[in-house]
């Protein structure tokens, strides 16, 4: 039962709920800590989260369906109501863990409640290479736009546009610059590594890959990215750059590797259809004669990799500014791993920089 004082947390991806065990660990805090959890429609481990927050309460957020920006804070502010009122927030004193790049229904109960404590921690890739306001999205890209956008937006957002805009208690994460200025606790590598393990065990062993479809040398796993699905670039654009990656990584690789099968991986958000061409793509150079496939993936990237590698299957992996690619290079759950840098993409160098930390080769488009 939700009461007056309540510890919440916010968990949007893997990577994310991986970094909140870490920092439990190092807070020597049980995982019994939380009242509650928040989820986003679509994640594929509500299970998964139940069996590790013992008796907390699951709370799923619903995706925003409504056109138009004054369509979505009409919606924002339903799906905020309805979460408040479900949770017995109103007016409550809370403490909220919270990604850096914060969630509608997370700014809407800052909004509605008595916040005594927060705690940021590290997103993923993006925290390091944040480019500003709604840079990334399509369609924000002129000043009037963002300026309407902010305008719009301010009733319900309060002006909480991430959480390296406000100030929180404590900030946690893998690097420092995760929150530039700010007094950053240091996550360490085998803390999150730990954290990883420790999930695993607790995943249902028919979810995971059958080591048979794997080759127990030569698999290169593809990150796949929704680049067309999400406005950044056309449906031509980001089949191209597939192409100019399979192409590049393969000049990287060198002769003296063996490339059995390629395996796609899709984002969740990706179309399936255009994964199937930007694979495609991807395995048009001559030296890809091998099996190649779009994997339905039951888990997320980093959980079927760490069970790859106990397994003894060595995986190499290759992507772009994927959260993923980060995650498994720091968890060393892939053999190598392979990053391409394209010219035209935002923050190249700070991206550069952050894979070069944890080992992952560039590869220039």
């Amino acid at each position: 039962m939700i009461g007056s004082s309540k510890k919440i947390c916010v968990v949007l991806s893997m990577h994310q709920l991986i970094i909140v065990l870490s920092v439990l660990k190092a807070k020597q805090l049980g995982r019994n800590y939380f009242d509650c959890v928040l989820l986003r429609e679509g994640a594929h481990y509500p299970e998964l989260i139940s069996r590790i927050f013992t008796g907390a309460d699951i709370y799923v957020v619903k995706k925003i369906e409504a056109k138009g920006v004054w369509g979505r804070i009409a919606e924002i502010k339903r799906l905020g109501d309805n979460a408040v009122e479900s949770l017995r927030l109103k007016g409550a004193k809370i403490e909220i863990w919270i990604p850096n790049k914060t969630y509608h229904i997370t700014n809407f109960i800052l909004y509605h409640a008595s916040v005594g404590k927060t705690v940021a921690y590290e997103d993923g890739l993006g925290s390091y290479i944040d480019s500003g306001l709604l840079e990334r999205k399509a369609g924000f890209r002129t000043l009037a736009k963002k300026i309407l956008a902010v305008v719009g937006l301010f009733p319900v957002y309060r002006s909480f546009f991430g959480v390296s805009k406000i100030k929180a208690n404590e900030y946690w994460a893998l690097g420092k610059s995760a929150f530039s200025g700010k007094g950053v606790n240091l996550i360490s590598t085998d803390d999150y590594i730990s954290a990883l393990t420790s999930i695993l065990t607790l995943v249902s062993r028919d979810s995971l890959p059958n080591i048979t479809e794997f080759s127990t040398k030569g698999n290169v796993v593809v990150v796949g990215q929704p680049l067309a699905e999400v406005g950044l670039c056309s449906v031509q654009e980001s089949i191209s750059k597939f192409r100019r990656l399979g192409q590049a990584f393969i000049a990287s690789l060198g002769s003296q590797k063996e490339v059995c099968k390629v395996i796609y991986l899709p984002h969740p958000t990706e179309r399936p259809d255009l994964a199937e061409k930007r694979l495609e793509a991807f395995t048009e150079s001559g030296r890809y004669s091998c099996v190649s496939c779009v994997y339905e993936n039951k888990n997320s990237i980093e959980i079927m990799l760490a069970h790859l590698a106990l397994s003894g299957v060595e995986v190499i992996l290759v992507g772009s500014s994927s959260t993923a690619l980060y995650s498994a290079s720091i968890s060393n759950i892939c053999t190598e791993s392979y990053f391409c840098a394209d010219s035209n993409d935002l923050n190249v160098e700070e991206q550069r920089a952050i894979f070069n930390r944890f080992g992952v080769k560039p590869i220039d488009l």
